[in-house]
């Protein structure tokens, strides 16, 4: 990886992968800051995001000389001081030989980042044995993946996702199979198979967005304001996020509350 065409080709090959990546664990955001009741995405941030420059995916370059124009290009014009002001979700790190993932939030258990994380070591080790996938992804492709981003951040785990290469819609579970199926050979060679077992379980257990909306909507149906419900589940969301796993909850009603459709969290 230490070369940077490479890194920009693999970056292109892994976009695809990358919007699930989000999807699957990443979401802990369902609430708008300072608001009391639920946006109605489970990742609230990237639809933040959007509203600055330079952000979501990065562009189709087919070279390194295309992308160095662009970023030349920026700073020459005084909008940019350096690559570093590309906030794109998967970027060429500027100070290091390697690739920034930049579309996944912090999530709440360290365990399921260092999850996230042994994933996108074996796309990455995958794209970069196999330098041509991908290299055909057109504008409809990238324009399917943007719609696909979108229903990562409403839906997360629960939703459907257009598969690229039949162009029919598949659950994200069956996603996530494929893709384990698919980079088993990488799996292996790097020894994350406990990684990627765990990533399996998170679905089952619900993201953090999941779990806070669970945590919300208890709170409401015993008895709370939405301001005061939104501000215990802050104050749970932070103290998990201090001890590095889900903590206990308290002031719901006894037992946890089932898993609900997303329609009837929000």
């Amino acid at each position: 990886m230490s070369r940077c065409p490479i890194r920009t080709c693999v970056s292109r090959s892994c976009t695809d992968w990358c919007r699930s990546c989000r999807c699957c664990w990443r979401c802990r955001r369902p609430h708008r800051s300072g608001a009391a009741t639920p946006t109605g995405l489970l990742g609230y941030r990237n639809a933040a995001n959007d509203a600055l420059p330079r952000t979501g995916f990065p562009e189709m370059f087919r070279n390194l000389a295309e992308y160095e124009t662009y970023v030349k290009t920026l700073v020459d014009a005084g909008i940019v001081p350096n690559a570093t002001y590309v906030w794109w979700a998967l970027r060429p790190s500027l100070q290091h030989p390697t690739l920034e993932l930049r579309i996944t939030d912090c999530c709440t258990a360290i365990v399921d980042s260092v999850a996230i994380a042994a994933l996108f070591r074996a796309l990455v080790r995958h794209a970069v044995h196999h330098p041509d996938l991908n290299a055909t992804h057109s504008a409809v492709h990238r324009a399917l993946i943007e719609e696909n981003r979108w229903r990562a951040q409403r839906y997360g785990t629960d939703g459907t996702y257009i598969d690229l290469a039949s162009f029919e819609p598949i659950s994200f579970r069956s996603w996530l199979e494929a893709v384990i199926a698919k980079l088993a050979g990488d799996i292996a060679h790097l020894g994350i198979e406990d990684d990627i077992q765990h990533l399996r379980s998170i679905p089952k257990r619900g993201t953090s967005a999941h779990l806070q909306l669970e945590y919300f909507r208890g709170l409401r149906k015993f008895g709370r304001s939405p301001r005061e419900a939104i501000g215990d589940v802050t104050k749970w969301l932070r103290t998990s996020t201090e001890a590095g796993d889900f903590t206990a909850r308290g002031g719901e009603p006894k037992g946890p509350p089932a898993r609900q459709p997303l329609a009837d969290l929000v």
